[in-house]
């Protein structure tokens, strides 16, 4: 069926927006070259012909190329499919973005309970959390992550749930409470919560770096007990 499926004839304008999501998915030279940029591009052609209520939602290329890192093709398919029709919460990468918006209420909530002062502080300046938010929930944290942190991340939810995207936000907000206690605008927090390891995302090329600071198990412990 992922033959079929892959060679299917899905709208254009669908078909546009994967091709130009592909070419920014990586700066990574190995994931850039001709052959895996073949194979997510009829990956994601599969899922539009498979899923056409969801067709393409910008993001699902870094969630492909991540499956497609440790995965061969067809059953990188087939993970990206329980993922989003199984595993996420409903309508997640619908184009009314319904489950995703819900998600992001959650966490708002969460981190009234967890965080006020920080809370409390982005309020005051009303400063929008929505761009930030989205793009970690959306790309399931593989743009904002190193590899070794966002693997822990897809650990913990194919074992427990999309709990662990909450969760994430949290530790990441309570990592960097400092930060985000002397941030005045919208553009101040994208720069504290855009990398906030400090290093580029899981797809990017890699090269000499220092230890990400926080590291992975810094992220994990906030993720369990606070």
């Amino acid at each position: 069926e992922y033959v079929r499926l892959s060679a299917a004839l899905i709208p254009e304008r669908t078909l546009t927006d994967i091709d130009k999501d592909i070419q920014r998915t990586s700066t990574n030279p190995e994931i850039q070259q001709s052959e895996a940029v073949k194979k997510m591009r009829r990956l994601l052609i599969a899922f539009a012909a498979r899923n056409p209520t969801i067709g393409y939602c910008q993001s699902m290329n870094f969630v492909a190329c991540m499956l497609l890192l440790h995965l061969d093709e067809e059953p990188a398919f087939w993970v990206l499919c329980a993922l989003v029709e199984h595993l996420l919460p409903e309508a997640f990468y619908e184009a009314t973005m319904l489950g995703v918006r819900t998600e992001k209420r959650v966490l708002d909530g969460v981190l009234q309970e967890k965080l006020p002062g920080v809370w409390r502080h982005l309020e005051d300046r009303e400063i929008n959390l929505e761009t930030v938010v989205y793009n970690w929930l959306l790309c399931l944290y593989v743009n904002t992550l190193p590899l070794e942190a966002t693997l822990r991340v897809w650990d913990v939810l194919f074992n427990e749930g999309p709990k662990i995207l909450i969760r994430v936000a949290v530790g990441l907000f309570f990592l960097h409470k400092q930060e985000l206690l002397m941030v005045d605008d919208d553009a101040d927090v994208f720069m504290v919560l855009k990398h906030p390891f400090g290093s580029g995302g899981a797809l990017d090329a890699k090269g000499p770096r220092a230890e990400p600071v926080p590291s992975a198990d810094d992220l994990m412990a906030a993720c369990f007990s606070k």
